[in-house]
């Protein structure tokens, strides 16, 4: 009988990956299935899905500490060792529903005497650190000592992410799902030193839930007992998922888990843009927002579909659909100017950050409008048309309606400073791109000459790469090498595994 690892290449995010076939290797395969049989899971919403560079596993976050925003995910060691690193957490019933929850990742940590070469190592572990996490967080509890009161025939629940069937064709699935089972055997494969490892049989499994076995795509995922506590880690089973499922004993392992447990990042400012990214915190719900929103959404749709690195396809989604610039650019802004302005006031990835949103180059007035405008600057850049009547000096249709880029240019009519190139000035009037000098112009069209071209070109401004600024006049780059973070999870179904005899 050959056995198999459970971790899916799925929860592919369209931002981060574009991952349509596991890689070539003689221990990969190319089936999938979750818990076959098994039931929907509404209830265990600590455990969550992982997206991994190659693929997917599921895991269960066991610790937070909602003060710094991080927390710790339980997986399976073979998910990183196989997988890759783990790139996005994501919590909810359903991965690809607006309401799921994604946390970017830290970091991921396997244990170090796994061998991702033998099928049924033990050890097979992953602690995997995350941000974003609030007091709100669910967490499920590990046994307190090594004594977690397991014995063959105990009734458990196993619990994960996947297809709900296998074969040449999966049939692909975005929920989470549990079925209840028996241990049918408790074993150890290195004496007093490896890790315990639980079998639990699909013909011993419990009446009082739908009969299945964790399959590929479980893997990481937790078998928890009576009482809620997380007492193995899925780890591998049989091919053709219909007969058992071998997980890892956790209370073996207690030592290196606490290990992991005790280890924190630095609360800095890379810390504090991965937490406001993540989760329910603000520029989270921003980009969520903005992902809702027909034109800026469409953008993010268009640009991930870009090869990596080709900024003219970026441009093109841009152009075609400019009215989502001012949200998107609001997303982009929001960790350095806004949510983590304190933690990151002289980091270097904020430095080239425009602090009012948009940067001008009118001279005089641009250090006006700075100073006493700012907040109306800000609320311009991020507007639909107020950015776009940022963008190309006034002259874009409707600028004399909206109302963010009409406060901005009242602010800016206070200062002869910028009445001299035309009231607004470089809010896209009067001197547009030649900065300071005498013109004429009526500010709301943008109209008027300059000491420069004076003829309405765009104002060279700046956008953001995730605080990561980059200077150019219309254009905008994405966010941790893609728009965002991700868009949503796509399952493909694909499963990586490992052949071997089982011990």
């Amino acid at each position: 009988m050959r056995a198999h690892t459970l971790a899916s290449v799925s929860v592919v995010l369209a931002s981060l990956v574009a991952c349509s076939a596991s890689p070539k290797d003689e221990r990969l395969g190319q089936t999938s299935q979750d818990i076959v049989g098994g039931q929907s899971d509404t209830t265990h919403q600590a455990v969550v899905a992982i997206g991994l560079a190659q693929g997917a596993c599921t895991g269960t976050i066991i610790k937070t500490d909602p003060v710094t925003g991080v927390g710790w995910v339980l997986a399976a060691g073979h998910c990183i060792a196989l997988g890759g690193a783990a790139q996005v957490v994501i919590q909810g019933d359903d991965v690809t529903s607006a309401s799921s929850l994604q946390y970017q990742v830290l970091s991921g940590t396997v244990h170090p005497t796994y061998n991702s070469k033998d099928v049924s190592s033990d050890h097979d572990f992953s602690m995997i650190t995350i941000a974003g996490v609030d007091k709100d967080t669910p967490t499920m509890p590990l046994p307190a000592s090594a004594t977690d009161g397991v014995k063959v025939g105990n009734t458990v629940m196993s619990i994960g992410y996947g297809a709900t069937a296998g074969g040449a064709t999966p049939t692909p699935s975005n929920v989470r799902k549990n079925v209840t089972m028996k241990i049918s055997k408790i074993h150890g494969l290195d004496g007093a030193a490896g890790t315990t490892q639980l079998e639990d049989d699909r013909s011993q499994s419990g009446s009082s839930g739908a009969v299945g076995v964790p399959c590929e795509g479980d893997s990481g995922g937790p078998v928890v007992d009576a009482s809620g506590v997380v007492v193995a880690v899925h780890s591998y089973g049989d091919t053709g998922c219909t007969q058992y499922i071998t997980s890892d004993r956790v209370s073996s392992e207690l030592t290196w888990i606490n290990g992991e447990l005790a280890k924190t990042p630095p609360n800095d400012c890379a810390l504090c843009q991965a937490k406001v990214y993540s989760g329910k915190y603000v520029c989270a719900q921003q980009q969520s927002a903005c992902l809702a929103d027909k034109d800026c959404g469409a953008i993010n749709t268009c640009a991930n579909k870009c090869a990596a690195n080709d900024n003219a396809c970026v441009q093109k989604c841009f152009s075609a659909t400019p009215l989502g610039l001012g949200p998107l650019n609001g997303v982009q802004l929001c960790g350095c100017n806004t949510a983590c302005a304190t933690e990151c006031k002289a980091d270097k990835s904020c430095s080239g950050t425009p602090k009012c949103g948009f940067s001008l180059n009118v001279g005089k007035c641009t250090t006006y409008t700075e100073a006493t405008c700012c907040d109306e600057l800000a609320a311009a850049s991020v507007d639909k048309v107020g950015f776009l009547c940022l963008q190309q000096s006034g002259k874009y249709t409707g600028c004399d309606k909206s109302a963010s880029y009409q406060a901005l240019l009242t602010c800016q009519k206070k200062s002869t400073d910028c009445a001299a190139i035309g009231a607004g000035g470089g809010a896209g009037a009067g001197g547009g791109a030649g900065g300071a000098g005498s013109g004429t112009g009526d500010g709301a069209s943008g109209d008027g000459t300059g000491a420069g071209s004076g003829d309405g070109t765009p104002t060279t401004h700046t956008v953001t790469n995730g605080c990561n600024a980059s200077g150019t006049s219309g254009n905008s780059t994405p966010v941790n090498g893609g728009l965002f973070l991700a868009v949503g999870a796509t399952i493909l179904a694909i499963a990586r595994r490992r052949t071997s005899q089982p011990s």
